[in-house]
């Protein structure tokens, strides 16, 4: 039996050849020739509004790379997005994307390289939904015509199915921005109209991306938003509340001298308003009557310098406003005027309002240097005419008509009751019942 020691050695020699590419990858740090670069376990987390972490492993320690795009492409070069690379080798990758749009759903593969090497590990096509931002929801509010989209833009508040048609909230509501800085309170009763005097049926608060700049010696402190739609008004002002972080706050800015302002477009320029600052809770708050851009101010003190001698307040009066310009007797006109402070320090002005030659009310103001205040009064007239406005050397009129007389209907006279007809139907009815039953009993007899 001398093949049995041959077949042995034959058998040997090719379990030699198998174990041998084996073998020689035991020794080396890199993956093998015959073992390709894989990627496994990608996942996506910490998944937020704007950003998302990627995840995933790979069998070899290699660099990484995130592809991703709002839609799936066969080859990952047209993808839209991606992330640099990062050339650190690891085997446990994790890679986090930023500046997402909020309830989007991405498209993403994974990519890692051992640089100088053939291998390159690309991954499948995973998704992931960014989380949608919060919205202000007033039971019942269903969708108004036209429908609103499956996913409101952040910002956005429906307010159609509580405003009446002549634009009165029927409830309190509280819009808020998209990252829950700012607040605006409507009260129940408030009227809200558009620039075309039409209901409100939504509130925006939207972030400007290049707003317009502040005044001279003047700091931002946080965002500026845009409220919508542009040009709205409230006949009662309502309450604007924004959160600020105190660490934006610039050196030299008192915490306690923080004011909003809103931009006014006519004027070019940003006009203060009368605010309070809860410097415990962080917030500031202000009570407004329009839209436009609103944002949060920080006037450093100004230092007296010892030469030249610093000037003192000084303002101009301009953009005298009288709303509306034509009234039934009883109904209110809103008069207001823009007063600049261009003097080298923070002072006060009063401001006279002069209807027909007569001084109707004084207000006292306080305008930080380089800023502006609007200042408004509200007046009424009970007898019908064309009255003459006078605001501390500016000019306008309106007219005010009597109510037109609207013909009362006289309640409707109810018919007296003809209790003689009545009484005759029934005694009818009574006789052909008789009639009736003495028949049916005499054919009975």
């Amino acid at each position: 039996m001398k093949w049995k020691p041959v077949c042995c050695v034959i058998l040997l020699v090719c379990l030699i050849l198998q174990a041998a590419p084996v073998m020689a990858a035991t020794g080396t740090t890199g993956v093998s020739g015959t073992v390709p670069l894989v990627t496994y376990e990608v996942s996506a987390s910490d998944i937020g509004y704007f950003r998302a972490t990627i995840s995933w492993k790979t069998n070899d320690n290699a660099t990484s790379q995130v592809f991703y795009d709002t839609k799936f492409h066969e080859d990952i070069a047209d993808y839209a997005y991606h992330t640099d690379e990062d050339t650190t080798l690891v085997s446990e990758h994790s890679m986090t994307l930023t500046r997402l749009r909020p309830a989007t759903t991405y498209h993403f593969r994974v990519k890692s390289v051992i640089p100088d090497t053939e291998f390159i590990a690309i991954s499948d096509d995973y998704t992931f939904t960014t989380l949608s931002p919060p919205v202000v929801v007033i039971p019942p509010v269903p969708p108004a015509p036209p429908p609103l989209p499956p996913s409101p833009p952040p910002g956005f508040t429906p307010v159609s199915e509580i405003v009446t048609t002549d634009g009165i909230f029927t409830k309190e509501v509280i819009a808020e921005s998209f990252n829950e800085v700012s607040h605006l309170t409507v009260a129940e009763g408030v009227r809200g109209l558009t620039k075309d005097k039409k209901p409100l049926s939504s509130i925006t608060m939207v972030e400007m991306e290049e707003p317009s700049p502040p005044p001279e010696n003047t700091y931002t402190v946080g965002l500026v938003y845009n409220f919508g739609p542009d040009g709205a008004t409230f006949e009662t002002p309502v309450t604007l509340t924004v959160s600020y972080d105190p660490s934006l706050i610039p050196q030299g800015v008192n915490e306690e001298d923080l004011v909003i302002a809103y931009y006014h477009e006519d004027a070019g320029k940003w006009i203060q308003l009368d605010s309070i600052v809860d410097t415990k809770a962080n917030i500031i708050s202000a009570r407004v009557s329009h839209f436009t851009a609103f944002a949060v101010f920080g006037v450093p003190p100004v230092a007296p310098p010892v030469v030249p001698p610093v000037s003192p307040a000084a303002f101009t009066i301009s953009y005298l406003s009288v709303s509306p310009s034509e009234v039934y007797i009883e109904e209110r006109v809103t008069i207001s005027v823009i007063v600049t402070n261009i003097g080298s320090q923070s002072g006060s002005y009063k401001v006279t309002l002069i209807g027909n030659g007569v001084v109707e009310a004084t207000k006292e103001v306080t305008v930080n240097t380089s800023l502006s205040k609007e200042v408004t009064f509200i007046t009424t007239k009970d007898i019908a005419g064309a009255y003459l406005v006078d605001v501390t050397g500016l000019t306008g009129s309106f007219t005010a008509n009597e109510k037109p007389v609207i013909p009362e209907i006289p309640p409707a006279i109810p018919r007296p009751i003809n209790w003689l007809l009545i009484g005759g139907i029934i005694a009818a009815l009574v006789v052909v019942g008789l009639v009736v039953f003495f028949l049916l009993r005499r054919r009975v007899a």
